[in-house]
């Protein structure tokens, strides 16, 4: 939704990584005057399509119209909410059911953490991790990852004081 250049950068580069990797990707590009009943009804055709397997809304939504982007996401089936920011995924997530999508950035650090071309640690067991912010598609959920392969977290956020300590 809308033309920020952030996120037409990153929309490029996911629709090129689809492309080396085989995946068949499609931009709906959407107006700043789109409204909500608009982009939630656009959001149903894509749930309904058996040829989508994925859903990814690209946020912040840059509109000119009040769109409350929790309820988008949370219109994405869970089956198709591939960023893992819906209500029932990132509920999953949070109760320790990984049987979900979870959001790419804190599965591919988590990836990394485990790798031995990153940190190696393939067992998390009892190793103190902080983790600083606690947005919804990279702070929380590496938070959760962590907690549930069993390391100690610590969550920082702009509240935190003396985060420096």
């Amino acid at each position: 939704v809308g033309d920020r250049q952030d996120s037409n950068v990153y929309i490029g580069q996911k629709l090129k990584s689809a492309t080396e990797v085989g995946i068949t990707a499609k931009h709906v590009k959407l107006g700043t005057d789109i409204s909500e009943s608009a982009l939630l009804t656009i959001v149903n055709q894509l749930n309904e399509d058996p040829n989508v397997h994925g859903i990814i809304v690209q946020l912040p939504l840059d509109c000119n119209t009040a769109i409350d982007s929790d309820l988008v996401t949370n219109a994405i089936a869970r089956e198709k909410d591939v960023d893992g920011l819906g209500v029932v995924n990132a509920g999953r997530l949070a109760r320790g059911n990984l049987d979900c999508f979870v959001p790419c950035t804190p599965r591919g650090c988590l990836e990394l953490i485990q790798s031995p071309r990153g940190a190696g640690l393939a067992s998390l067991a009892g190793v103190s991790a902080v983790v600083v912010g606690r947005s919804k598609i990279v702070g929380s959920p590496m938070a959760e990852l962590l907690t549930w392969h069993h390391a100690t977290v610590t969550l920082c956020h702009s509240r935190t004081k003396d985060l420096a300590q």
